[in-house]
């Protein structure tokens, strides 16, 4: 039946009674977007991510390496009266285990733990050095990979120079300018202690002790004072290197990311 003539209009929302509840109402927002759970790789928006500098380890391997230097001195120093007491055991055909105790037995007891801490310290800044190397000098070849921070030094035979290539890398890598010279004696002041070290265990009948003591074991402390002072001079380089090469990584730090 057509509405009578005068009547008003009906409301809009009268001719669509069957209309969604949720019509006209205001739409909901937006949801936020996903935020990344690790940082993407550079390219996604985001600078790189810079590693620190690690500065804390450069002092603790710094730090270890002139008390192995300052307590090779002593034993070198500690020989030549233990070298006395030895001598007298030879002439008497005793070996080296037979022989009396000396101060130079209870300090060679220290040194064993002290080595450790020098590998764990020393390994663990060349290794975070070669992986803030790796971060701002990502183009440069690395001859051996990262790991052989760590075992390199124990391996035998890559022993002799895996070290030394990596420590190369990392400096070239990491040093803008030329590096200071003298990696090359600091690594034969690191080889060159390790055979006088050989030749001495052999003086005092091997690693057991128990060959009989020769009148050779007189030469035992120029041997050890040999060894003490190429250890002192390769601690010395060895500690200019890593000041040298924190200073570097300093320099990349204040630079602004690219």
């Amino acid at each position: 039946m057509s509405p009578r003539q005068g009547d008003a209009p009906a409301p809009a929302e009268a001719a669509t009674p069957f209309a969604h509840p949720m019509a006209g109402a205001r739409p909901a927002p937006a949801s936020p977007r996903p935020t990344w759970t690790h940082r993407p790789p550079a390219g996604y928006g985001y600078p790189p991510v810079r590693r620190p500098v690690p500065a804390g380890l450069a002092t603790a391997a710094i730090v270890v390496a002139i008390a192995y230097a300052v307590f090779r001195l002593v034993l070198a120093l500690l020989s030549i009266p233990a070298t006395e007491v030895w001598a007298d055991a030879a002439e008497r055909g005793l070996s080296y285990a037979e022989a009396d105790f000396v101060a130079y037995d209870f300090f060679g007891i220290l040194l064993f733990p002290l080595g450790i801490a020098i590998f764990v310290v020393g390994s663990l800044w060349l290794f975070t050095s070669r992986k803030f190397a790796e971060a701002v000098n990502p183009a440069f070849h690395h001859r051996r990979g990262a790991v052989w921070a760590w075992i390199g030094w124990i391996v035998p035979v890559v022993s002799l120079w895996f070290p030394y290539v990596v420590l190369s890398d990392v400096r070239g890598a990491t040093i803008r300018n030329r590096p200071m010279p003298g990696i090359g004696v600091w690594w034969a002041c690191w080889l060159i202690p390790l055979v006088c070290d050989q030749i001495t265990n052999r003086l005092t009948g091997g690693v057991l002790g128990t060959d009989p003591l020769t009148p050779a074991v007189a030469a035992y402390p120029v041997i050890e004072g040999i060894g003490a002072v190429l250890t002192a001079v390769g601690c010395w380089l060895w500690v200019a290197m890593i000041r040298e090469l924190t200073a570097a990584q300093r320099e990349w730090e204040a630079a602004p990311l690219a």
